[in-house]
């Protein structure tokens, strides 16, 4: 399954955007609109201190663009947590 980093688009432009994980996508029908994709996304709701995961339509969310991590790269020697 492929899962995809995005950032989570508030509502009529209030409040700031998330980070998300998706988790798989669906398509939805609504009575006689178009089907419409939502995701299923894991965030951390910050002001509750918790993992949430819940349906998002597809038009609140920005793919988080990476990059694939570098040949010959070895744990640990990166600056960062396990460094020796």
């Amino acid at each position: 399954m492929k899962t995809r980093h995005v950032w989570m688009l508030p509502p009529l432009d209030v409040g700031l955007p998330r980070q998300g994980l998706v988790l798989t996508w669906r398509r939805r029908v609504v009575n006689a609109s178009p089907p419409m994709w939502e995701a299923y996304v894991l965030w951390i709701d910050e002001r509750r201190e918790e993992a949430r995961v819940e349906w998002v339509p597809a038009s609140y969310l920005q793919p988080v663009e990476s990059e694939a991590p570098l040949a010959g790269r070895q744990r640990g020697h990166q600056g960062g947590p396990g460094t020796g």
